[in-house]
């Protein structure tokens, strides 16, 4: 199962994979980018013991054409999507990333992720899940879910529920 990661640069692609790829923190959170980083984890779909092929991609539009080239035999992609208070990334998703999508991959499925980073004594940040949706619907993603980056539960119920669109068939 390929599965690539776009969003701007900011929206934590890098994060969210090592999290999953290395769950008990066995990688440095300091980051260099990148324009491209691939991770493999093995996981059981409906009893079988399934590779997953995880690709992050750059946001730079300097690369876009170079990018592009990395979707070919994409299973689904993750849409990320650094959750704010204004809903500025979300129209990055909608009016950017899903285009890109459509024009490369028509077919292709997608999941939209608002992505955030759950710190003690920092201010929760309004609530974009209601609009979150809405985009997700109106753009045909299969959906609309938020994951703490740095949070392996969260991380491993976001990438699960791709699991479960590929166990049932969905996609």
């Amino acid at each position: 199962l390929r599965i690539v990661v776009i969003g701007d640069d900011n929206s934590m692609k890098n994060t969210i994979l090592q999290t999953y790829a290395y769950p008990r923190g066995a990688t440095s959170r300091e980051y260099t980018p990148k324009t491209f980083e691939n991770f493999v984890v093995e996981v059981k779909v409906n009893s079988h013991l399934t590779r997953l092929a995880l690709y992050d991609t750059t946001g730079q539009e300097k690369y876009t054409r170079l990018r592009v080239l990395s979707y070919q035999s994409t299973s689904i992609f993750l849409v990320l999507s650094r959750k704010t208070t204004s809903g500025a990334e979300l129209e990055e998703v909608e009016y950017k990333w899903i285009p890109e999508i459509i024009q490369h991959c028509p077919g292709t499925p997608y999941l939209i992720v608002g992505t955030y980073k759950n710190k003690p004594g920092v201010e929760a940040l309004s609530d974009n899940s209601i609009e979150g949706g809405r985009v997700a619907e109106r753009a045909g993603a299969i959906g609309y879910t938020e994951c703490d980056v740095e949070d392996p539960t969260s991380v491993s119920a976001t990438f699960g529920q791709v699991r479960t669109c590929f166990s049932l068939g969905s996609f």
